[in-house]
């Protein structure tokens, strides 16, 4: 039997907390406003070109699962 390591769900939230990161740092990485990346750390859903930088810039750490609150557990 194979087992798929899966990468635990971490908000956008959570990952700038956890790196010490700006909202205006993380704005300026991904060419959008320090207020954009505020709403997004507030539930807001970013569309499919910012969610695909902000996967890239978190390192797959932020997927867009986690912006939906699906879980790793979810059945």
């Amino acid at each position: 039997m194979q087992v798929a390591h899966i990468m635990s769900a971490m908000t956008l939230d959570q990952y700038l907390s956890d790196n010490d990161i700006k909202e205006a740092d993380f704005a300026s990485l991904l060419h959008v406003t320090q207020s954009t990346v505020n709403r997004l750390r507030k539930g807001q859903i970013p569309g499919k070109e910012l969610m695909t930088a902000i996967f890239e810039k978190t390192e797959g750490q932020v997927r867009a699962d986690d912006f939906f609150g699906i879980s790793d557990n979810a059945a």
